[in-house]
């Protein structure tokens, strides 16, 4: 691939699939300034050639210094792929916009500012982190000397909070060429669900001339994502311990009537109680969308620890049954494991009575019937392959279904 140069700066350029997967990788759910940290470095470790960017040395380099290289070999990257790409700037606006419906633009604000990338260029505002406000001002002034300057048009923008006008602002000073982006991905076979969404978003925005009206875009993307099951725009979070309900819960609920990616949820899976604890402690202050945490039974210690901290808009449930695999019905996971291991032997359901954990039980099955290994993980894709109704549920999974139902109806 050809190494280009502007002006002293030397990188090579991306190619379509890097584009695709830098922007894929933008729209995780995860915290923005961290996603998009990470994708910042990934594009400069391995792109740019000239000043040269390492691990080490990355966050001697000034926010805005790092924004500009970015866009820079976003831009030409596209540009090259892409000759004659019109440049419009309303997606990345509005993806903006989503970003603050589901984090707090203030968090954000504040991330940017004591990051590494940040704090060493701009000790002049003199204030702590413990006392950080959004003083235009003082933010501007923060900004300006790591080489963002504000463009006014996003500072006015109506509707929108203060926090949430900066961040868009600090944001789109170095736009990357979505737009041009997104005609080439549109001549493209197979492309992933998250850009048809996005270019259906590009189109509309720009037919409709929707830039700024982000409540209206917002409305039809949720339409969008009812009709396609694109996930996105997220309207809950759903916490749980691992990979058991991660498969599972999506399932359950679906056949309850609650379709995760067609309602906007997202579920994160923390691998283990201990994790769950952390990750909400971490999100709980910059996620602006409701959590539901499902904990097992052995969690008490953990869910009165998140007890102490949990928003009002968030629920915690704790598993009264044991743990996850604790509460499928017996008959759900001997059709399901008869269905699978039919050749090698058969259980039932006196076989699998519960007398300590579940997954003990069956671990001493598995042994016994020749099964190999119980696997958690491979267990729970065995009972997704015969999850066909909701005769499948239990009480306690309508229990916790009810709960997504309640939260997500408000």
């Amino acid at each position: 691939m050809a190494v280009l140069e502007t002006d002293k700066i030397v990188f090579k350029p991306m190619s379509y699939e890097e584009l695709s997967i830098s922007l894929e990788r933008l729209q995780r759910f995860n915290n923005p300034f961290r996603k998009f940290d990470r994708v910042c470095r990934e594009i400069l470790i391995k792109h740019l050639v000239s000043p040269k960017i390492s691990l080490k040395n990355y966050y001697k380099f000034p926010f805005g210094t790092l924004n500009f290289l970015v866009q820079l070999i976003w831009n030409e990257s596209v540009r090259i792929l892409n000759p004659y790409c019109e440049e419009s700037y309303g997606i990345n606006t509005y993806l903006f916009y989503e970003e603050i419906k589901e984090f707090s633009a203030k968090e954000m604000l504040k991330r940017i500012v004591f990051s590494e990338s940040v704090s060493g260029f701009a000790m002049s505002a003199n204030f702590a982190e413990s006392d950080f406000i959004c003083d235009e001002t003082v933010l501007k002034e923060v900004f300006e000397q790591v080489g963002i300057a504000f463009d006014n048009k996003y500072l006015e923008i109506e509707n929108l909070d203060v926090f949430s006008k900066t961040y868009i602002a600090v944001r789109m000073n170095y736009s990357i060429n979505i737009d041009g982006f997104l005609q080439l991905a549109g001549r493209k076979n197979n492309i992933s669900r998250n850009i048809k969404r996005l270019i259906w978003l590009n189109n509309q925005i720009k037919k409709l001339d929707l830039a700024f009206d982000f409540e209206n875009i917002y409305k039809l993307a949720e339409t969008y994502r009812n009709q396609n099951h694109s996930r996105k725009p997220l309207k809950l979070i759903v916490l749980v311990e691992g990979a058991t309900e991660e498969v599972l819960l999506p399932l359950f609920s679906s056949v309850a009537g609650i379709d995760f990616e067609k309602t906007g949820i997202e579920l994160v899976a923390s691998g283990g109680k201990n994790q769950v604890a952390r990750i909400y402690a971490e999100i709980n202050h910059g996620v602006n969308l409701p959590i539901f945490i499902i904990l097992d039974a052995d969690a008490q210690e953990i869910a009165d620890e998140i007890g102490k901290i949990i928003r009002p808009q968030d629920r915690l449930y704790l598993i009264s049954g044991g743990e996850f695999e604790d509460i499928l019905p017996d008959e759900l996971i001997c059709r399901a494991t008869n269905s699978y291991y039919g050749l090698t032997g058969k259980i039932n359901k006196e076989e699998i009575k519960i007398n300590n954990r579940k997954t003990v039980t069956l671990a001493n099955v598995w042994k016994q019937k020749g099964f190999g290994e119980f696997k958690k993980a491979e267990f729970a894709q065995i009972i997704a392959e015969s999850i066909k109704s909701p005769s499948d549920l239990s009480e306690e999974m309508s229990k916790i279904i009810l709960n997504i139902k309640q939260m997500i109806s408000k």
